[in-house]
């Protein structure tokens, strides 16, 4: 099997892994950093920590959720149904009320206020009067939907804020659709970010992110293609003179072969 054969998937196979593929929507329970051996018992951990007069550092990691399958881009044959499809998914987005699931989001970080959030699928959704489709490279602008700034924003609201320690870009892509009726060139960019609590004793030091080379490429209409671009974010960071690294990713969740090429890249 070659390189491109392994990264391309056919419209069966997408459908197939759609079907299996889900939204994350849970809170993965806030993890404790401890700097002690990886196979040390809890016990002996924590005692070295102690010893160590070691400080804890909690973090969290959140899938934001899309609110659409964009498995369905990839069963198009052609551009008519390219723009009822992208209609289709941007009304999912819109039903799925992101303002207020980031407001519920924003309430659970409230409640087990970690230090350190890695969050996925930070999806920006923006739009402009229908032009090339997309064709060339993504232009529109208009804000539609923007979940990282309704999530801090709902963090300000609750009296309990994070700063947006970096943001890593991955797909951003523009088709044509058709929304309530009205031809436009939709935009989805797809970010991952790391969010600081305010009040927690966390200083940046340096931020950085990557694309992975190794991408999915998916086949959208009759002529063009998709690759679905990912990659990883890194912050340095000192909690009170001891030095951490986060690191927060999505991997390529539809694809074993991708996923474990991004995972050796990473």
């Amino acid at each position: 099997m070659t390189h491109r054969d392994r990264t391309a998937l056919s419209r069966r196979s997408a459908l197939r892994a759609g079907a299996g593929a889900a939204v994350g929507l849970g809170l993965a329970a806030p993890t404790v950093a401890r700097p002690a051996a990886a196979r040390a018992d809890d016990d002996t951990v924590a005692a070295a920590a102690d010893a160590a007069g070691a400080t804890e550092l909690t973090v969290a990691t959140r899938n934001l959720g899309l609110g659409a399958n964009l498995f369905a881009l990839f069963l198009v044959e052609s551009v008519q149904g390219l723009a009822r499809t992208v209609g289709d998914l941007y009304a999912d987005i819109e039903r799925s009320a992101p303002t207020e699931r980031m407001t519920a989001i924003a309430g659970e970080l409230v409640r087990t206020r970690p230090d350190v959030v890695g969050v996925q699928e930070a999806a920006l959704v923006r739009t402009d009067d229908a032009g090339d489709g997309g064709a060339g490279d993504p232009d529109a602008e208009t804000v539609a939907f923007d979940f990282l700034a309704d999530l801090t924003t709902a963090l300000d609201a609750a009296g309990e804020p994070y700063e947006v320690a970096g943001v890593t870009t991955n797909a951003d892509a523009e088709f044509p659709g058709l929304v309530d009726g009205k031809e436009l060139d939709v935009r989805l960019t797809d970010r991952d970010a790391v969010l600081v609590r305010a009040g927690a004793d966390v200083e940046v030091t340096g931020t950085s992110s990557a694309t992975f080379e190794e991408a999915l490429t998916v086949p959208v209409g009759d002529d063009r293609t998709f690759r679905v671009d990912r990659g990883y974010g890194v912050v340095d960071a000192t909690v009170r003179g001891a030095a951490v690294t986060v690191v927060n990713t999505h991997l390529e969740s539809s694809s074993e072969s991708v996923r474990g090429a991004q995972a050796e890249e990473l």
